[in-house]
């Protein structure tokens, strides 16, 4: 799991990754991957960038 800035945690999970908003504590998105064990997601401090590691590697 990984919490943005702006208030929405990513968790890893299923083949994708959901985004919840944590105000609201429901799904607001979905970043579907092309693999089905999606591991892990972290933000790259500084700039934001979302690293998502699958059972393939890191995307």
């Amino acid at each position: 799991m990984a919490i943005h800035s702006k208030n929405q945690l990513y968790v890893a999970c299923l083949g994708s990754v959901w985004i919840f908003d944590t105000k609201t504590e429901k799904q607001s998105g979905k970043i579907s991957m092309p693999v089905e064990k999606v591991t892990n997601c972290a933000f790259v401090e500084g700039d934001g960038t979302l690293c998502i590691a699958t059972q393939k590697g890191f995307s």
